[in-house]
């Protein structure tokens, strides 16, 4: 399933990546057993800087990620598999949330269960199903989004995926029952997602990507439509490019986020390190 990038999960990472903390990140990294990690040093627009790490195993699996003052730890099963991320405070993980992957007889991701409670009985619970494959694993549906609005009105947004050749070629986003946007999606000779169109009648939404010869995502731009953006808008989450550099391992070495004025809105160094 490496070809589905759902829309909002895009736009609300560039979102929550513009945020700013107001301090560094404390080193842990006498407190994580780990194998090798790596330091993200973030430059903002203005100046100002803030770090964060990321720790994993000798399989290159992540552990734990420490950002600001919270921590996200990883936990995996004999197997492998993910079965559980908890999230807690710096100094204070003996509480946390916790957000418990459940998985169907396949192996296949169909929801999760989030509670604070530190037994739980996996076999017992009740959850929402937000994910549904079809009898060949492929993805096929999955909710993005629920709440509800400043209404009153429950709401939820879901994505529905049509394939071709084992690859995602039509993609339905609804709200409720209401079709929002109808994207389309398009791949290179090497069946690398080149671009994705997203319309829902006069209005756009494309997301293109871009390639190195080794097959690496060098290039990611968000654009939309026909709307004109004020000169006093500074950040449009529909409106921008971030852009990826390797080192001569192959290993990400630099990211960068423009606007949509192709003004830089912050930049980030990956610094790897051994245990």
């Amino acid at each position: 399933m490496k070809y589905i990038i759902p829309f909002l999960l895009v736009t609300l990472f560039l979102v929550c990546t513009f945020c700013e903390p107001d301090s560094s990140t404390p080193d842990l990294s006498q407190r994580i057993a780990y194998d090798h990690g790596i330091k993200i040093e973030t430059t903002f627009e203005n100046g100002h800087s803030r770090d964060s790490y990321e720790y994993y195993d000798d399989n290159y699996k992540l552990i734990e990620s420490v950002a600001h003052e919270y921590r996200t730890k990883l936990k995996y099963d004999s197997l492998g598999v993910l079965n559980e991320i908890f999230h807690c405070r710096m100094y204070n993980c003996e509480v946390g949330i916790r957000e418990l992957l459940i998985y169907d007889n396949s192996g296949n991701n169909i929801g999760s269960y989030t509670t604070n409670d530190s037994l739980v009985n996996i076999d017992t619970i009740s959850f929402i199903q937000t994910k549904f494959y079809n009898a060949f694993n492929q993805l096929i549906r999955e909710m993005t989004n629920s709440g509800t609005d400043v209404y009153g009105e429950d709401f939820e947004y879901w994505s529905h995926y049509k394939y071709e050749n084992d690859l995602i070629k039509t993609e339905y986003q609804t709200r409720n029952q209401d079709t929002i946007w109808t994207g389309s999606y398009s791949y290179n000779s090497r069946d690398l997602l080149e671009k994705i169109e997203y319309w829902h009648e006069d209005n756009y939404r494309f997301i293109t990507h871009r390639y190195s010869e080794d097959e690496k995502l060098f290039s990611k731009t968000l654009e939309s439509g026909p709307e004109e953006l004020a000169e006093n808008v500074a950040f449009n989450v529909n409106n921008n490019r971030y852009e990826v550099a390797f080192d001569s391992l192959g290993r990400k070495s630099e990211s960068k986020l423009f606007n949509h004025k192709d003004e830089l809105r912050w930049s980030k160094k990956y610094t790897y390190f051994e245990q």
